[in-house]
């Protein structure tokens, strides 16, 4: 049985299941699970991004697919048996089990506006890899690199 939740966190519930699957789908975003944690959304960071946002953190050889998590902005390396897509999370009721830990109401806000945004670089929380941040800190970095050769 979901656990008892206020009205607010009900309507969080509906609008996560309301989800089109095929918009959650095109942004990467799934149901991602470290060993010992309940399944949390995260989304798939590109594979061009993976180097740069992920490539200090340690993992093993079968963790292939890189995440950030939403709620925490956290990143981690994970093997694909760790992550599923949306449709099955939610039908698992994953989303049921989760809502009174902390942080997870707002990876489920931040999940929301990400899709019905339809993934624009300004809905995602600050720090995002793929964020309205992260393209300015790259042109900081080019503009400091182009600086230097002179």
């Amino acid at each position: 049985e979901p656990p008892k939740a206020g009205a607010d966190s009900r309507a969080l519930l509906k609008n996560a299941e309301k989800l089109d699957p095929k918009k959650v789908a095109n942004l990467s975003i799934v149901w991602a699970q470290v060993q010992g944690h309940p399944f949390w959304p995260a989304q798939i960071i590109s594979e061009e991004d993976r180097e740069k946002h992920c490539g200090n953190i340690s993992h093993s050889k079968s963790a292939d697919a890189a995440v950030q998590f939403f709620g925490t902005g956290d990143h981690q390396w994970l093997s694909q048996n760790r992550i599923l897509d949306w449709k099955e999370g939610i039908g698992r009721g994953l989303h049921l089990k989760t809502i009174k830990r902390r942080w997870f109401a707002g990876a489920l806000e931040d999940v929301i506006a990400c899709v019905k945004s339809g993934g624009a670089a300004d809905s995602y929380p600050v720090g995002w890899w793929c964020g309205e941040d992260s393209e300015s800190e790259e042109e900081e970095s080019e503009a400091e690199s182009e600086e230097e050769g002179e």
